[in-house]
């Protein structure tokens, strides 16, 4: 089961509250791999949990050779949830950002999102 991991850069979580926030969500599917944007802070966090929990995770960069630098990002994290059987994001409610649009894509295309703040 692929399960897209979005959050904002600018991450204020403890280690110990997204290992129980995590452990509670990922745990409850059978042989979860998750699709992480790979970039600074909340991405970050969400690779070095995986590794530490032996989960299976892919890393899907922007392709900034086939997009804008402002929309790479957001094209991959369409790309993430479109691949993906539901989605965790790490989000304050902002309207902007790569977050805010997935959280936004995830609902227009009528996945499961569990909401972490």
């Amino acid at each position: 089961m692929n399960i897209c991991i979005t959050g904002h850069r600018n991450c204020a979580i403890k280690e110990e509250e997204l290992d129980i926030l995590l452990s509670r969500i990922i745990m409850q599917y059978p042989d979860p791999t998750l699709l992480i944007g790979g970039a600074k802070g909340f991405d970050t966090f969400v690779i070095n949990w995986s590794n530490k929990h032996a989960i299976a995770h892919t890393i899907i960069k922007p392709d900034y050779t086939k997009y804008h630098y402002k929309r790479a990002p957001l094209e991959r994290n369409k790309v993430m949830v479109e691949k993906s059987d539901c989605i965790v994001a790490y989000y304050d409610g902002r309207k902007t950002g790569g977050t805010a649009y997935a959280v936004a894509y995830a609902q227009k295309t009528n996945k499961l999102i569990h909401l972490i703040k």
